[in-house]
């Protein structure tokens, strides 16, 4: 709801809590192999990628309901909650999906790496798969019996031309990821 057409009504602070939770969309994060590294030196990248993000939304937020004279307490712990650490989630239709980043090289072959993390025992029950690591760019779809539609993505990555990629000869692709999945009951009907 647009909180201009809310101006001059009375909002509990739970009321304008429920519309800022309900606003924000869940960002899910898996944490790939360069996160990972650096945790046997003491140390976890992500940790300051999360208090920012944290600020960075918090900030907005906090911006846009004091324009309307509104606030919510505790609005930092709110936004955290928004933001999962995991490997498999289901989304409201009922469709499971499962994040990927194996520690793997690439294949000369574009699809082999998707098929491969499509077909493990714990991607089996998802109808979506994305999978990183390998810089490359794919999406692949597959019907199979008693589940329908499943849908597979590897993105590329948000990085080029970095020396890492020059000095293994490496030609990534550069890009995000962008699926558009319709589903009802937990089966895709289109994607």
């Amino acid at each position: 709801q647009d909180l201009a057409a809310l101006k001059g009504k009375e909002l509990s602070s739970e009321d304008v809590k429920n519309l800022v939770s309900g606003a924000l969309l869940f960002l899910r994060v898996l944490i790939g192999n360069h996160d990972s590294w650096p945790k046997n030196e003491g140390f976890d990248p992500l940790e300051k990628f999360y208090d920012r993000i944290i600020d960075l939304v918090s900030g907005t937020i906090r911006d846009i309901l004091d324009g309307h004279d509104y606030t919510v307490k505790h609005l930092r712990t709110l936004v955290r909650e928004h933001i999962q650490i995991c490997e498999q989630f289901a989304v409201k239709s009922g469709l499971q999906v499962r994040m990927l980043h194996p520690s793997m090289a690439r294949a000369k072959t574009v699809t082999l790496r998707l098929q491969e993390c499509m077909n493990p025992v714990a991607a089996r029950s998802c109808q979506v798969v994305l999978v990183a690591n390998f810089h490359v760019g794919v999406a692949l779809e597959e019907w199979k019996p008693g589940m329908g539609q499943r849908v597979g993505m590897q993105v590329g990555t948000v990085l080029t031309e970095t020396d890492f990629e020059k000095s293994k000869l490496k030609d990534v692709d550069t890009h995000m990821g962008l699926l558009r999945v319709w589903s009802c009951r937990g089966r895709i009907f289109k994607s």
